[in-house]
């Protein structure tokens, strides 16, 4: 099973440095994943696997929302000056977890930008949180 589809019934041991409580994965799950179908057996003469988990109980993790998830995170964080575009985008890339890519247009909704006003010499297009 891949990491990015985890069954609900199925909670992974914790590593005794770690310990999440099964409702805490529970509700990231139903928070920041969306419920699909199990696997499919990729060869049909295969016999199915014993599986007691039902369609319901398998969810995928959305990149967008896991994104933006590390993105109002850090935008919480810095909320008295406005972030520097560009170094916002590399602080968040390197919270969100290597599986995937924030991009730009996942703060759409999500947060302002701030373009330089060349009148006032400005030079940095500035990100902060929207609202």
């Amino acid at each position: 099973m891949g990491a990015d589809r985890l069954g609900t019934t199925f909670v992974p041991a914790s590593p005794p440095f770690r310990r999440y409580q099964p409702a805490v994965t529970q509700h990231c799950l139903h928070v920041y994943g969306s419920p699909c179908p199990p696997l499919q057996q990729q060869d049909a003469s295969a016999v199915p696997a014993a599986d007691s988990h039902n369609s319901s109980s398998h969810y995928a993790l959305d990149e967008a929302r896991v994104c933006l998830h590390y993105a109002r995170k850090l935008l919480l964080r810095q909320q008295v000056e406005p972030w520097r575009l560009h170094g916002f985008l590399a602080a968040w890339q390197a919270e969100v977890p290597g599986c995937w890519v924030p991009r730009q247009e996942m703060l759409a909704g999500e947060a302002l930008l701030i373009m330089p006003d060349a009148s006032e010499g400005g030079r940095y297009t500035m990100l902060r949180l929207w609202g």
